[in-house]
């Protein structure tokens, strides 16, 4: 479920300026971009990963994803559901694909 607050928005409910990502239950996100969209993809994980460590840890994530202009409230969210499976407070591709998803689903 996700939600803004209070108001429903385009299937998102909106409480007080607070943006929420809730899981239900213990399912997973998953996401996977189409053959024609991975380089995309790719390109921008390789622009995140300054260290090139094949994971963005908290700074570079901060750095990169804040570009997006979404809340910081709402980026905290959509970091927590995709360090997921296991959580290990960075996001390697896979990961990293699903947060820039759900950003880009934020954006429109």
């Amino acid at each position: 479920k996700i939600s803004r607050g209070g108001e429903k928005v385009k299937g998102k409910e909106r409480t007080e300026k607070r943006y929420i990502l809730k899981m239900a239950g213990a399912a997973a996100i998953t996401f996977a971009p189409d053959a024609h969209e991975m380089g995309y993809y790719e390109g921008l994980f390789v622009t995140a990963d300054v260290g090139r460590q094949g994971a963005i840890g908290g700074k570079e994530a901060v750095e990169f994803l804040s570009k997006s202009k979404l809340p910081v409230e709402l980026l905290k969210n959509i970091w927590t559901v995709s360090d997921q499976n296991p959580k290990s407070n960075s996001l390697d591709r896979r990961k990293f694909f699903i947060a820039v998803r759900l950003i880009q689903l934020f954006q429109n």
